[in-house]
């Protein structure tokens, strides 16, 4: 009789033991999924990095509406990163390689957030066969060179 109160009593101080950690993790919940999601990064070669993608038309041609729809995913993607995720200086987000039939009035016109057209600062010479959409930190601006 001795041995199974004994044996009871390890059980349920097992079950209280187990009950304060499920406790622990459910309040810190949010701590402890940063730390795992740092440590993860940590393991893959430290912060994260922008993949740059690189669209090839070809003997296609880009019109100021797609060179517009680059724009505006570079921004979105670069944007939706934590502020300390984005990388400093330009951050390349996509080459298009191809030939082009777009001007920089188009492709304004063709943005259809108006507060993102004023953060466009397009440089491209658009006679050549290959143009980048980059994003420059700190100023938050796009970049079509």
């Amino acid at each position: 009789m001795a041995m199974e109160l004994e044996y009871i009593f390890k059980i349920m101080i097992l079950l209280v033991v187990v009950a304060v950690i499920i406790g622990l993790v459910l309040s810190f919940r949010d701590q402890i999924s940063n730390m795992i999601k740092q440590f993860l990064q940590n393991l893959g070669g430290g912060k994260q990095t922008f993949q740059l993608k690189v669209i090839d038309k070809g003997s296609g041609i880009f019109t100021s509406k797609e060179v517009a729809t680059y724009i505006q995913s570079c921004y979105a993607a670069i944007t939706s990163m934590s502020t300390a995720e984005i990388p400093a200086g330009v951050t390349n987000c996509y080459v298009l390689r191809g030939n082009f039939n777009a001007d920089q009035a188009g492709i304004l016109q063709s943005i259809t957030d108006s507060s993102l057209q004023d953060k466009v600062n397009i440089s491209a010479d658009f006679s050549t066969n290959a143009a980048i959409v980059a994003y420059q930190d700190p100023e938050g601006i796009i970049l079509v060179k």
